[in-house]
């Protein structure tokens, strides 16, 4: 790419970052050419510091030799999916390193258990907050695990070593005070996690078929990420991806998951014939393989009150 005398980077600077940003001179850029891995820490150093994106991955990361940057960017994508499972599962391995079994946390949100109970195993003690009744039948009972029928907003919750909110703000209306209750609540980190890009679910493509429209709209990570900024918290930032297979027992129940995701907008005959033709029959199930989603987690040390 040409070099513009007025960027703040010299021709062999320009002629390295070329190949990872699709301008050097625009305000308006993109990413390209960089591992997920790779892009979570940029945007957490780039939190921390007045340089500008194109510096930071410059000074920081190709040009430091300890950041293992060249094996990261150059890395085959064979097998990447399950590369990816295995660095969400090493993360959550980093996010209880130096939690022993006498330390406590907290789930805003706790759905069906899954991260509840991987928790309980570890730590001393959990509280999980959820308000459907639906999921909170689902959580497997624990001696250590105490279950909160209640919104995270009403919820009456003491200090927690850890508190975590697993993709949840999609449908929180005003996500400031219940973010800065997280932050309140805890002593030591927040985690919360949220999607970045479609949401992996037959809904998506079935509205797509229905009507040719967008998928559907959904707050992504990177709003999370700059309405923290605007908070005054600049978090450290981890992507993870993993593959998202969606079963039903029937039709019907497929029927009815979408129908709820996709609202005003449903039509029933044009939806039940698409989604036969969508679904793949595996043993008594009906399944749909919506790919591999992509979710970042943004983390940090709450302020000192």
């Amino acid at each position: 790419m040409a070099f513009d005398p007025s960027s703040e980077f010299n021709p062999a600077e320009a002629g390295v970052l070329g190949r990872y940003f699709t301008n050097l001179d625009r305000p308006v850029f993109a990413l390209r050419n960089l591992p997920e891995v790779v892009k979570g820490a940029l945007f957490s150093r780039y939190s921390r510091t007045e340089k500008s994106l194109r510096r930071v991955l410059l000074d920081e990361f190709i040009n430091e030799p300890d950041s293992g940057f060249e094996a990261l960017a150059q890395a085959s994508g064979d097998g990447d999916d399950m590369v990816a499972v295995r660095r969400a599962e090493e993360f959550y391995e980093r996010v209880l390193v130096g939690y022993g079994d006498d330390s406590v946390a907290e789930l805003a949100g706790a759905g069906a258990g899954r991260h509840a109970v991987a928790l309980a195993e570890r730590l001393e003690w959990v509280t999980a907050i959820e308000p459907s009744e639906g999921m909170r039948a689902q959580i497997p009972p624990r001696d250590n695990m105490t279950v909160i029928a209640s919104t995270w907003e009403d919820a009456e919750v003491a200090p927690a070593d850890l508190v975590i909110c697993c993709h949840v703000l999609y449908g929180i209306e005003d996500p400031v005070p219940f973010i800065a209750k997280l932050q309140a609540s805890a002593r030591e980190h927040v985690f919360i996690m949220l999607r970045e890009g479609p949401v992996p679910h037959p809904a998506t493509a079935l509205r797509q078929r229905m009507d040719g429209g967008p998928g559907l709209p959904v707050p992504q990570f990177s709003d999370l990420f700059m309405l923290l900024m605007q908070m005054g918290i600049a978090p450290d930032v981890t992507f993870v991806r993993y593959p998202v297979v969606n079963r039903y027992q029937s039709l019907e129940e497929a029927v009815l998951d979408c129908r709820m995701l996709i609202g005003a907008d449903w039509d029933e005959a044009k939806a039940r014939t698409l989604l036969e033709d969508m679904l793949s029959a595996e043993g008594d199930d009906l399944v749909f393989d919506s790919g591999v989603a992509l979710s970042g987690i943004a983390h940090w040390q709450p302020r000192p009150s």
